[in-house]
């Protein structure tokens, strides 16, 4: 939970003639010992690009390991000044070598898709992702605290809950879920939550705040939902006492 206050440290790495380019963030780079500044320029994950910009160069080597992340839809692309190069990927990072001049531009494509993570200790639930980013159902506000900033959050351990849908579906997962514009990471699934058909809002996890939220969803199909016993939500309603019963 506390990576964010170590991405700065680790967008980039220099080891001798060679930098590691490891997280796509816009930001900027001088090169110790060397008389160049590469800057970063990307809204990234919202776009599938970054751009890395030589703002001062005077033609000096430098061979540039960008990251191949796993959670691609395809191969990565690169072009220098807009043309494609012969570039390769070495231990996980694409290569690019080259004597570099102030202006020189390299622009890469990192193509995503929607994909599902499976719990490691549930193989019925997943966490729908789209690229790196985990996406959450937002939920609204039905049973929610007047308040949820609380001194002492253990207040809310017997607040009221709500039933999570299940994803009901046959098709692959870009078929029911579909993306509302391109300016933003929202997705709108078609009404496929059960019961009820309930239509279901994804957001990025790290956008969702105040309302109630799932990010670990039972996913299957119609014949599968035939079949489905929710042991989890029958443990819970089993354990409760008779006035928590009342709330539901």
């Amino acid at each position: 939970m506390e990576n964010p206050a170590r991405y700065t440290k680790h967008i980039y790495y220099m080891d001798h003639e060679q930098l590691y380019v490891n997280l796509f963030i816009p930001s900027q780079m001088k090169v110790s010992g060397k008389h160049i500044i590469i800057t970063q320029e990307t809204s990234f994950p919202v776009t599938e690009k970054s751009r890395l910009v030589f703002k001062k160069a005077k033609g000096e080597p430098l061979t540039l390991h960008i990251r191949v992340p796993y959670w691609l839809s395809g191969a990565i692309r690169a072009t220098v000044n807009g043309e494609t190069i012969d570039a390769f990927e070495e231990k996980g990072y694409l290569v690019i070598r080259g004597n570099w001049l102030k202006g020189d531009c390299i622009e890469i494509d990192l193509p995503m898709n929607l994909h599902p993570y499976q719990a490691r200790d549930d193989p019925k639930k997943s966490v729908i992702m789209y690229g790196p980013v985990v996406l959450a159902g937002a939920l609204g506000r039905i049973n929610f605290p007047e308040t949820d900033i609380l001194d002492d959050h253990l207040a809310l351990n017997n607040h009221p809950l709500i039933d999570v849908p299940v994803l009901v579906a046959d098709e692959q997962m870009e078929e029911w879920i579909k993306r509302t514009d391109d300016t933003s990471l929202v997705f709108q699934t078609e009404p496929i939550g059960q019961p009820n058909h309930a239509e279901i809002t994804l957001v990025p996890f790290y956008e969702l705040h105040h309302q109630r939220y799932s990010i670990y969803w039972y996913l299957m199909n119609e014949e599968e939902y035939l079949y489905f016993k929710d042991e989890e939500k029958e443990k819970h309603t089993e354990e409760m006492n008779p006035r928590e019963k009342d709330c539901l």
